[in-house]
């Protein structure tokens, strides 16, 4: 049996009822009620009575109820303590954020401090060195002229000593084996002054003469003889004198070679004074350049150290600014508007 053409069809079972949909808010109340709606300092009835009273900014400032004024009053001062949050935040980031820029500052400031002085360090100590070098070459220049005349005096005092041996060698021996025989009555012991006649200037024919001369003892001896000693012996003497003579002329020289000594001695006693002098000065000098270094490496790692702090800080209190400006200039500016509008405004707003 066909269904009746008046019978309701049935629904199906599984068609949802679409939901009914949420009233639009109006843009100029959106801030203004999510701003109470964040006032966590209210409780729940409050919070909810300053939602309803934001109806009443839709009337106008001069026929509004004395209750709904009431109520944009305490909505007022809810925004205006909103906002006074936003200013504290800003305000707290803000004197932190100009800390921080101080404390840049100053970073900066002892960084070029602590460069400054580092360079003038540094100068001090390149002189240091400079001056302990100088000293160090000075030292060996010093030891080196010593050297010299130490040598000088060494090869000096060759035919000084020479001199002198030879002139102590012919006077003993003129004593002993001239003088002493004679006087004895004896002949000289030739073979002891052999070794001397080559440099006694004598003449051949007394050199020959000599040896037999001088075998003979005072009874033997003749004319002849007693010329040949007698010319001996001032030849012996005339030496002797001589090489005495040479010894006195050189011990100027001689001196001089001794006191040259002395002075370079001297001159490397000095220099090494003034070389220990200069190494301590410029370890000293050292020291405080290191010192420099370690405090300009320092305040530049205080200067990065504080860089992402700052950056951060300079953020959040954009950040902040931001916010607070955009309340301002957004709910806080909308609630003003509407506070204060008339009813030309209100006339204006609805045919728009």
């Amino acid at each position: 049996m066909a269904p009746s053409k008046t019978a309701k069809r049935a629904a199906p079972a599984d068609v949802v009822a679409p939901s009914p949909k949420k009233p639009r808010v109006d843009p100029k109340f959106e801030g203004i009620i999510a701003t109470l709606q964040n006032a966590d300092y209210l409780n729940d009835q409050c919070r909810a009575m300053l939602i309803a009273f934001t109806a009443s900014l839709k009337t106008p400032q001069s026929v509004r109820h004395p209750a709904q004024i009431a109520g944009v009053t305490m909505i007022e001062e809810t925004l205006q303590d909103a906002r006074k949050k936003f200013a504290d935040a800003a305000a707290v980031t803000g004197a932190k954020r100009s800390s921080l820029e101080g404390s840049k500052e100053t970073c900066g400031a002892r960084m070029q401090a602590a460069e400054t002085s580092l360079q003038e360090k540094q100068a001090a100590a390149k002189t240091a060195q400079s001056t302990f070098d100088g000293a160090q070459e000075a030292v060996k220049t010093a030891h080196a002229l010593l050297a010299t005349a130490k040598e000088a005096r060494f090869e000096g005092e060759k035919p000084f000593v020479a001199l002198g041996e030879e002139k102590a060698a012919l006077a003993t021996a003129f004593v002993e084996h001239f003088q002493a025989p004679m006087e004895a009555g004896q002949g000289p012991h030739f073979n002891f002054l052999e070794r001397f006649t080559e440099n006694l200037g004598l003449e051949e024919s007394l050199i020959k003469a000599l040896p037999s001369s001088c075998i003979k003892t005072k009874d033997q001896r003749g004319g002849f003889d007693d010329l040949v000693l007698a010319e001996f012996e001032k030849a012996l003497v005339k030496k002797i004198a001589a090489l005495e003579k040479a010894i006195v002329d050189e011990v100027p020289a001689a001196s001089q070679r001794k006191h040259a000594v002395l002075a370079a001695e001297a001159s490397v006693a000095s220099k090494v004074a003034e070389e220990e002098a200069a190494a301590a000065n410029f370890a000293s000098v050292s020291a405080v350049r290191e010192k420099a270094e370690e405090q300009l490496c320092q305040a530049k790692e205080e200067c990065v150290a504080l860089e992402p702090t700052l950056e951060q800080v300079v953020l959040e209190h954009d950040s902040l600014v931001a916010e607070l400006k955009e309340f301002e200039n957004g709910t806080l500016a909308n609630f003003e508007s509407l506070r204060d509008m008339s009813v030309e405004g209100e006339a204006a707003t609805a045919g728009a």
